[in-house]
């Protein structure tokens, strides 16, 4: 589990910041736009707090994913 931690935070360490926040810029818009072309513009704002509860999860999920596939 260590070595599994270190070989994380080596990768993440080798991907400049503005990158990393690129990156999450475009998961947050991506998954409201997905919202809004599943749910359609006037019911999208009954949908909102749940996006906004799943949100940190969504980025947190497709980071790791990033990182654990050689993205970065």
């Amino acid at each position: 589990m260590h070595n599994f931690i270190q070989v994380l935070t080596g990768q993440v360490r080798r991907v400049a910041l503005k990158h990393l926040v690129v990156d999450v810029m475009i998961i947050v818009f991506s998954t409201f736009g997905a919202f809004l072309l599943r749910t359609g513009s006037p019911d999208l704002t009954q949908f909102l707090p749940t996006v906004y509860i799943h949100l940190p999860a969504i980025v947190a999920i497709r980071l790791l994913c990033m990182i654990g596939f050689g993205c970065y």
